[in-house]
């Protein structure tokens, strides 16, 4: 109870303050009927452009370490492999969407942030706090997070380039542009290092393009990206094989016409194919060689996985997704705006590992492998919500009925309630209920000691919230209490004859979450720009004794953010820092030791100085300043201080 006072009292603070600037109204999608950010009757956060650029951060998942209610758990640093979730889910139970469309990997979560879009490219990200399964459909289990690029603006040309430890380097190239009614940007991205310890190298390659444009019957955006990343995978999912090697392509398009009068609607199609090749035993001139159907290091050591099971070949995994959606919605005089539509998605697998037998295999293009499994489901969907208002009252009511070929039929409804205290004050609740489909890696993965289980089943959450929202001049803050009853909860436990996916009984999670931003420019003459916190407390019914849990009990129990933007002596020179400390739950089985170790709080700083001319930026950048030694995943040592510096060049015309 004292945790759950200390953090109370630490979020009532944010309440105290007067000031007389206005905010800049930010535009949200926590429901079918956009809001203000202010409106909005479920949590949500949002990183504005500006937001991002004051973080120092060369990435989104970096980027995503600002939001407290975030779990950013990394096994590669800089992008390379990131597992996102929110309010203590797991990776496979948070969406992630770019301009609103499904980005998650049917094959696992882990691939969710191979995303096909240049960092410098983002304009906001949404955080959805809790369920979103009535507006987003499935996986949004216990939030989701939406990643916008710009749909207007001006004719530029841009270019950063970067190099730091570990041999760090980064160049990203774009331009925007528009051309009679049509806006269009185009991004190049690279960025490679020769790893922080052995086998932990990468390379990634990032190209994006979108063009959005007024036609006769709507406006059109048309997108597409490509992104490829290959990167030692040191301990990622096994100390056993610790020289593990993955290699990974995605490639994306969509298009969505949106038009309409007093009816207006939205079409949306989407394809993406994600190809995946993992290397228990990495392949490599300083590592394994293929020699006659052998995997050799040196003269004596054969790649063995068990005694006289030899290593003959990597995992192939291709997944293919289709997707499209129908929309139609319309405000009305009295009674606000109501929203129905359909969603299809087809999901398809071909692997040499997950999957069920198939009568031919599929030679893998450019690889010695083949694709001797598959698997495929379709999913349908029909949604429909209702907002309106009455007097100080805002309601959001909605459902959305849902068919999986491979898991049946389903039901999710929810709603929201908001009333408004004050102009400047909301106060809001909801409930409703999402689910998860497991991935084809819980269903079938067999390697290395872990197997999955095809008797999987979907898994449920009901969630509760209530909070206040506050707005006003240079100050805005957001308080909340949550509760997430989550039954049939898929999960990896660990055994002493081996790691197994099950479906486990109900475990339930709560909390508190708390942010606040305070701009101070206009009082400090610039010289304080901003200052924000951010604050989220967990805590669960079950404990990792009673479950043996890999992934379902490993979160965070606190996370506090502190983020300070101020200038440096010099107008032009400004100091951004953002100060983090994490408590994490549950425990891990230290390999070096065998004995079982609870994960250890740690703080962290991060500091960029940057000095601007013009057009033109110059800066130096220390993540974990401190050379803090942490794990975010057991046994997967997090990278000491790392030190950055580079330039970023925009022209813009006028």
């Amino acid at each position: 109870m004292q945790k759950i006072y200390f953090s109370a009292l630490l979020v009532a603070l944010c309440f105290f303050t007067n000031a007389q600037q206005t905010l800049d109204t930010v535009t949200v999608t926590a429901s079918r009927a956009q809001s203000t950010w202010l409106n909005a009757t479920k949590s949500i956060e949002v990183l504005t452009q500006k937001d991002i650029a004051d973080i120092p951060a060369n990435t989104t998942n970096e980027t995503l370490e600002s939001v407290s209610s975030v779990d950013v758990r990394q096994r590669g640093p800089l992008d390379i492999q990131s597992d996102i979730s929110v309010r203590g889910g797991s990776f496979d139970q948070t969406l992630v969407l770019l301009n609103g469309i499904r980005m998650t990997d049917p094959q696992t979560g882990h691939h969710n942030m191979n995303l096909p879009i240049s960092y410098d490219l983002i304009s906001q990200i949404e955080v959805l706090e809790g369920g979103g399964s009535r507006i987003y459909g499935p996986n949004a289990f216990a939030g989701a997070v939406n990643i916008l690029t710009p749909m207007k603006g001006k004719d530029a040309l841009y270019a950063k380039i970067i190099g730091g430890a570990y041999g760090l380097r980064l160049a990203n190239i774009g331009a925007s542009f528009n051309t009679n009614k049509w806006y269009s940007l185009v991004s190049l991205n690279g960025m490679a290092s020769d790893g922080y310890i052995r086998n932990t190298d990468f390379k990634s390659t990032n190209i994006y393009g979108q063009t959005v444009g007024k036609l006769n019957i709507g406006t059109l955006l048309l997108s597409a990206g490509y992104n490829k990343k290959g990167f030692g995978a040191q301990d990622f999912y096994t100390s056993t094989y610790p020289e593990q090697y993955e290699s990974t392509q995605t490639i994306f398009a969509s298009a969505k016409l949106t038009g309409g009068k007093n009816w207006k609607y939205a079409i949306t199609s989407y394809w993406r194919q994600h190809n995946d090749v993992f290397e228990l035993f990495r392949e490599d001139d300083n590592y394994y060689i293929y020699n006659n159907g052998y995997f050799i290091k040196g003269d004596l050591d054969t790649a063995q996985y068990a005694p006289g099971a030899y290593y003959k070949g990597h995992n192939y995994n291709r997944t293919r997704v289709f997707g499209a959606d129908a929309q139609l919605k319309r405000t009305w005089e009295k009674w606000g705006t109501t929203t129905f539509g359909f969603d299809y998605r087809n999901e398809q697998l071909a692997s040499g590992n997950l999957g069920k037998p198939i009568d031919e295999p599929i030679n893998v293009p450019n690889h010695r492998g083949q694709y001797s499994k598959a698997d495929a489901r379709d999913n349908y969907s029909l949604y429909a919500e209702q907002y309106f208002t009455v007097k100080k009252f805002l309601f959001t009511l909605g459902a959305l009925a849902n068919y999986n070929s491979s898991f049946g039929a389903d039901v999710m409804p929810g709603i929201d309630i908001g009333y408004r205290l004050k102009p400047s004050v909301l106060i809001f609740g909801s409930i409703d209920r999402s689910f998860r489909f497991p991935t084809y890696t819980d269903l079938y993965y067999n390697l290395g000691g872990a197997k999955g289980s095809e008797n999987l089943e979907t898994e449920y959450s009901t969630n509760l919230e209530a909070g206040v929202r506050y707005q006003k001049s240079i100050f805005k803050a957001s308080f909340a209490v949550f509760s997430r009853n989550g039954t049939n909860m898929i999960d990896w436990l660990e055994t002493p004859n081996g790691i197994f996916a099950e479906n486990l009984t109900n475990v339930v999670i709560s909390g508190v979450s708390a942010s606040t931003a305070l701009n101070l420019a206009s009082q400090t003459k610039g010289w304080i720009k901003e200052i924000t916190l951010g604050y989220t407390f967990l805590t669960s019914d079950q404990t990792e004794d009673e479950l043996q849990s890999l992934y379902v009990l490993d979160f965070l129990q606190h996370k506090l953010n502190i983020g300070l933007t101020h200038k440096v002596f010099l107008e032009a020179l400004t100091m951004n820092w953002r100060i983090a400390y994490q408590q994490r739950n549950g425990t891990y089985v230290e390999y070096a030791t065998k004995n079982t170790v609870a994960y250890q709080p740690f703080w962290l700083v991060d500091a960029r100085l940057t000095y601007t001319l013009k057009s033109t930026k110059l800066f130096v950048q220390a993540n974990n300043l401190f050379d803090v030694n942490y794990v975010d995943r057991g046994n997967v040592l997090q990278p000491g201080i790392w030190v950055s510096a580079g330039f970023s060049l925009r022209l813009e015309r006028k």
